[in-house]
């Protein structure tokens, strides 16, 4: 939330009027609803959640697309939402 903010704060001065939320780390439902009560609703894009795999997955030199099937369905979700939104 914090980032989101300081980002929206650096948009205005750039003359950006939307900034998209796409948040991450996300552990529980709990989060998701403190990101949306503390930001603007219609600019959030969806949530990558924590996920354990996807660090092991750096740490083979692996890529997560191979190895986490729940974080791609996540963002091809974010992708979907963007894709409406612009269409």
């Amino acid at each position: 939330v914090q980032t989101y903010n300081k980002v929206k704060k650096m948009a205005l001065d750039l003359e950006i009027d939307k900034v998209l939320i796409v948040a991450n780390k996300i552990r529980n439902q709990k989060d998701i609803d403190f990101i949306i009560s503390s930001t603007d609703e219609e600019n959030y894009l969806g949530h990558i959640s924590f996920n354990e795999q996807v660090m092991d997955s750096d740490r083979q030199n692996l890529s997560p697309y191979d190895l986490c099937d729940h974080t791609v369905k996540e963002v091809k979700a974010i992708k979907d939402s963007l894709i409406n939104l612009l269409s």
